[in-house]
Order: C-alpha cells, then sequence, then structure tokens
C-alpha cells in the first residue's frame, strides 16, 4: 500500500481538508441542551509524513453515522473550524461535515443526500457579547 498524502490544505475558511488514517474512535457522547437532544462522535486521524500530525474531529449529529468512519480507514475528511468563548477562555473544535474513502474512489457523504460539489453548511453563527446568550451546560 502506497502511503497517503499527508496533506492539510486551508484554501480558504471554508474550505479546509485532511488525508489521512483514522487512529481512534472515541466514545458517542450526548445530551440535552436549550436547543434538544444532541450527540457527537468524536475520531482522531493521524497523516503520514516526515512530520506526523494527529488531530482530532468531531462529527455531530447524523454526521457520525458514516459507515467510512471506521478504525484504520484511509478517509479525506472535509472540515471547518469553531471557536467559542466560554467564561473568559476561548475553545475551538474541528468539525467534520464529509468523509471520503481514500484509495477506492467511493465518496461518503456524512449527510445524506450531500453531493460533493455542495458547499459545507453554513456557520453557525457566534453568541452575543451577553453572558446570558450562552448555553452554560457545555463548556465548549
Amino acid at each position: 500500500m502506497e502511503p497517503l498524502e499527508s496533506v492539510i490544505l486551508f484554501s480558504n475558511i471554508n474550505d479546509m481538508q485532511i488525508v489521512g488514517k483514522i487512529i481512534a474512535i472515541l466514545p458517542e457522547v450526548t445530551g440535552s441542551g436549550k436547543n434538544g437532544e444532541w450527540r457527537k462522535k468524536d475520531i482522531v486521524i493521524e497523516t503520514e509524513s516526515q512530520y506526523t500530525k494527529r488531530v482530532c474531529i468531531a462529527f455531530w449529529g447524523d454526521k457520525g453515522d458514516s459507515t467510512a468512519l471506521q478504525l484504520n480507514n484511509s478517509v479525506q475528511i472535509d472540515f471547518e473550524l469553531d471557536s467559542r468563548e466560554y467564561n473568559g477562555k476561548w475553545y475551538t473544535e474541528v468539525k467534520g461535515w464529509r468523509v471520503e474513502l481514500k484509495g477506492q474512489g467511493v465518496e461518503h457523504a456524512v449527510s445524506k443526500g450531500l453531493q460533493s460539489a455542495q458547499a459545507p453548511p453554513a456557520p453557525i453563527p457566534a453568541p452575543s457579547s451577553s453572558m446570558d446568550a450562552i448555553d452554560d451546560s457545555v463548556p465548549f
């Protein structure tokens, strides 16, 4: 098997990709907030290059149900970055929105009906500067 490209592309803030191998799948986390029930699956991907990078990527809701999200799969993941302020500190999360198996030519969209030509979902608006607007049930 030939090594994967070790690539993290940042052509613009709405078009980011990482290529690598899934080395860990963390247990799904669920909860309830002011907007209803939620669930999140975190995976860890490792790039293959001279300077190996490991990145934890969160898949929210049904985006974590993709069959491509299996241990040891070589994948390309489209993602976006999201930062939130909580109690004076900033927390950044890498949110995956599409995953494609590498080397098989088969794309597995993480949302039903999501086509590869579509843009990522619109970013979630940042909460107002008022601390009352922040959901205190989750610190990130």
